[in-house]
């Protein structure tokens, strides 16, 4: 709500944590995995997210892997070393784009690389269970 007034009011500024309103207030969406849960970000900004992002199983990096947010992400779930990540990046380096993000030692499927991508419950494995997956491009 407050990003929604900040755009209303034309003596603020337009952007939240150097986004433009309209990917800072992208929508968010939890989907459910049994017990484990996953966020879609779409493009919103770190700072809409910063405080939720611990619950999360598995999250969509905002703004197409952007890696300023991403790396925050990273680093506020640095211990939760069985998340897993997910780029839906059709930019490569552009609007954002995974391109410059380190993903090594992150367990990181990205859409650029692998294609549709499917998660469904085995995702949300310990990382030692899976298989088939390596960590970072």
């Amino acid at each position: 709500m407050n990003a929604v007034a900040k755009h209303l009011d034309s003596r603020e500024s337009d952007n939240i944590d150097g986004e433009t309103i309209y990917n800072a207030t992208s929508i968010q969406v939890k989907i459910k995995f049994g017990a484990s849960s996953m966020l879609l970000c779409g493009d919103c900004s770190y700072a809409s997210i910063e405080n939720i992002v611990r619950s999360y199983d598995a999250i969509q990096l905002p703004h197409h892997g952007k890696p300023k947010q991403a790396e925050q992400i990273f680093e506020k779930k640095s211990d939760q070393i069985n998340s897993f990540y997910v780029i839906s990046d059709n930019t490569g380096n552009t609007n954002g784009g995974s391109d410059k993000l380190d993903t090594t030692g992150y367990r990181v499927y990205n859409t650029k690389y692998e294609g549709t991508i499917t998660i469904n419950n085995s995702n949300f494995l310990p990382k030692t269970v899976q298989t088939g997956r390596t960590l970072g491009m």
